[in-house]
């Protein structure tokens, strides 16, 4: 992937050489250096020597790119790099005359760009990465005790039927027969019979 992208960047580059149309950035402080000789990639020497000759031009780092037979040069200030294409342009290296040229600086995105939209729900994620600015937590009220509730369920007992809801020509009623306790206590000793496992024939 990182080798088709490279590709591309190349391409668009090696069109606007040859139509005349690339510009040379004055504030880039990288530059490629194309029409390497092949043995810069295989021999160290020769390696050694291609280097020396962008030393006194104070390189900060060098990338070799042999599936592109070209090297990216990254110097410390944009004077640097424009003066190693102004001084090693066209030299004879390995008898091959070295091509150079800056990669363009990309602007910096205006204010009329597109942006992202404001985040300004993201306090519905679940978990939330953060509240919204002045929320406050909402305060529960205490629990509500209702006794005539309490004391109507301890008066019922067991083998008796309350009706809850009486029933109307539209609606049914609603009962509730209370369990003895034995029931409760068989119902609560009562096991879930294990399921047989098939045969495996």
């Amino acid at each position: 992937m990182f080798d088709e992208i490279l590709k591309a960047i190349y391409s668009s580059n090696t069109t606007a050489r040859r139509s005349g149309t690339m510009e040379n950035d004055m504030n880039s402080t990288n530059i490629i250096v194309s029409n390497v000789p092949a043995l810069v990639y295989t021999n160290q020497q020769v390696k050694d020597d291609f280097t020396q000759l962008f030393t006194p031009f104070n390189p900060n780092s060098l990338v070799y790119l042999p599936s592109f037979k070209r090297v990216r040069i990254s110097f410390n200030t944009p004077r640097d790099s424009h003066e190693a294409i102004q001084t090693l342009q066209g030299v004879q290296f390995q008898s091959q005359p070295l091509k150079i040229f800056c990669l363009k600086t990309l602007p910096a995105a205006s204010n009329s760009s597109l942006r992202p939209p404001t985040p300004e729900k993201q306090f519905l994620i679940s978990p939330p990465a953060s509240p919204p600015v002045g929320w406050r937590p909402v305060q529960e009220d205490k629990p509500v005790i209702n006794f005539d509730l309490l004391a109507a369920v301890a008066e019922l007992e067991p083998g008796t039927r309350h009706e809850l809801h009486k029933g109307t020509t539209s609606t049914p009623s609603v009962v509730v027969d209370i369990c003895e306790d034995n029931l409760l206590q068989r119902a609560a000793m009562m096991r879930i019979p294990q399921t047989k496992r098939p045969n495996m024939k």
